[in-house]
């Protein structure tokens, strides 16, 4: 016998809502509340137990954890599930995504289902970027925006390749293959996470458009250092954006566009000031809840 606990609409203070009975809970999982829209995200937390919870206890934690970091009470239920299939409650905890143009399929036993979208297949929670975060959603919008404005066309045209700088999943790779005929380069620190991309790249039929590679490696191997690249793409965080700015104006080709997320709002001018110190120009910028999305132009 298993119980549920279902906070909802949690705007702020994620991280401690889902911590609050780690110790003895026995899964959780965080996803995208039906009050989640462009302009602010918002999440349901369901924790699963193997005894029943105090709901009185539950109700002083949840008050306490609000009065102290100044946070609006969210509502919760307590509900007992008799057989849990687990691979079910992940996967309606992360329903398609609708982004633009584009169909995200993150459920692997829908991979036939209809779509007049450009479909990317995908499986929740195994790599960072499944489209579900904002600083994802931002980057695809991006990316949709250049390809209706033409505005690389004709340099993906003369043999020049994008770049995918931290790809996680992969997917930012993904969707530029179905916008572009290049190839990508996705690059990664962690070789899990490039493991389950090549595997998603595969049930994409793009293993022979993507070509992944750890980080560390690729400068020995001379991978980035050719200087022709139409596109880079950075999903990462602000701190790694400044290392990599002299690396990334060092690759890019003239009237190339450089789309940078991860960021917060309160990062904004800081990470601008840097890229404009090095020569690139704000061509536009997407805020998205807290994240903000940057494309820049190298004249």
């Amino acid at each position: 016998m298993v119980w549920s606990v279902k906070i909802y609409s949690v705007k702020i203070g994620v991280d401690k809502f889902n911590k609050i009975m780690g110790d003895i809970s026995l899964i959780s999982t965080v996803f995208s509340s039906k009050e989640d829209n462009l302009s602010g995200e918002a999440w349901d937390i369901e924790i699963f137990f193997g005894d029943k919870p105090d709901a009185t206890e539950l109700d002083i934690q949840l008050r306490l954890i609000c009065l102290i970091n100044n946070y609006p009470i969210p509502k919760f239920k307590i509900r007992e599930i008799f057989d849990i299939d687990w691979r079910k409650v992940n996967q309606e905890a992360f329903p398609d995504i609708f982004i633009g143009r584009f169909h995200l399929i993150l459920n692997p036993t829908q991979k036939e289902k209809n779509s007049f979208k450009n479909i990317v297949y995908l499986r929740a929670a195994e790599a960072f970027g499944t489209g579900y975060h904002n600083s994802t959603k931002g980057c695809i919008l991006a990316l949709d925006y250049l390809k209706k404005r033409s505005k690389i066309d004709h340099l993906l045209a003369n043999g020049n390749k994008c770049l995918d700088l931290g790809s996680g999943s992969g997917i930012l790779s993904f969707i530029f293959c179905r916008l572009w005929p290049s190839k990508v380069l996705a690059t990664d620190i962690d070789p899990v996470a490039l493991d389950i991309s090549r595997q998603f790249a595969k049930e994409n039929y793009l293993s022979n458009r993507v070509t992944f590679m750890i980080k560390d490696k690729i400068s020995a191997n001379n991978k980035i250092n050719r200087g022709n690249y139409a596109l880079v793409m950075a999903n990462i965080l602000a701190n790694p954006l400044k290392k990599l700015v002299n690396e990334i104006k060092k690759n890019t080709i003239k009237n190339s566009r450089v789309l940078l997320s991860g960021i917060l709002v309160e990062q904004l001018n800081y990470i601008l000031s840097i890229y404009r110190t090095h020569g690139f120009v704000l061509e536009k910028k997407w805020i998205l809840g807290h994240w903000v999305i940057l494309l820049f132009y190298k004249p």
